[in-house]
């Protein structure tokens, strides 16, 4: 334990601003028409990626129950962020959608994004342009949690795989939010998104962050082509240096 706090601290040291860091991890219930849909599982790992130091952000999502019936799928992806830089280096996804797999990665340089997809045993190999300083949309919620979110907006720009956008999140309340992890003072954003096919956004995104220091996913809504879907938190563990604090 010593030693994973020692080297914990010694990457928190250049970037200890970050609300958030290796060992943190936390399950939110997802419901998509009101139907229960599965369990989002995120952590917070520790590792490098080409010679940089990062916290690659692990998220697994599987559809259960009638939800699962209807669109079954069962997707794992990794966001390669770097904690120095408060940014992503790129992503791997792995997915199966009613059993065909499919993947999809993505490497960031500069202005260029160089991708490699897999679909029914076939690889694909292209580079497209991005935004400076581009993510996906899990890296864009973590650095989020990092924003003052005062009284201006925040923007981020945003790479999907193949469509470049920026993503506007503003604040437009405070609210209490009570869950299965507990009741939580919240700050409320409001985000606009660009996304297309099935997840085409009909309206603004909402996701409320916790109003505190650590900044927790506390509950995220949104309007897509499918329907409404909804995700709130149910348990959450911060990680090794705040448990350290906690327990103290």
């Amino acid at each position: 334990m010593a030693a994973l706090l020692l080297g914990v601290a010694t990457m928190a040291g250049r970037a200890r601003a970050l609300p958030f860091e290796p060992g943190e991890d936390f399950v939110m219930k997802v419901h998509l028409l009101g139907l229960p849909a599965g369990d989002l599982r995120v952590a917070v790992g520790q590792g490098q990626l080409d010679g940089v130091s990062t916290w690659p952000l692990e998220m697994h999502l599987k559809t259960t129950g009638l939800v699962g019936w209807m669109y079954a799928l069962d997707e794992s992806f990794v966001s390669h962020f770097d904690p120095a830089a408060n940014d992503s280096l790129g992503y791997d996804l792995k997915d199966t959608v009613h059993g065909r797999p499919h993947e999809e990665h993505a490497r960031y340089f500069g202005q260029a994004a160089f991708m490699r997809t897999v679909l029914a045993g076939r690889a694909k190999i292209a580079i497209r342009p991005i935004l400076p300083g581009a993510m996906d949309m899990l890296a864009a919620i973590f650095r989020l949690r990092s924003e003052p979110l005062g009284g201006s907006a925040v923007r981020i720009p945003i790479f999907t795989g193949t469509k470049s956008w920026f993503l506007d999140a503003r604040v437009i309340g405070h609210e209490r939010v009570s869950t299965d992890a507990g009741s939580f003072p919240t700050v409320v954003l409001r985000c606009r998104t660009f996304f297309k096919g099935k997840f085409a956004s009909d309206r603004e995104i909402t996701v409320w962050l916790s109003d505190d220091a650590r900044r927790i996913p506390v509950k995220i809504e949104a309007d897509f082509a499918i329907g409404s879907l909804d995700a709130v938190l149910e348990k959450f563990h911060g990680g090794a240096l705040a448990e350290a604090e906690r327990t103290r």
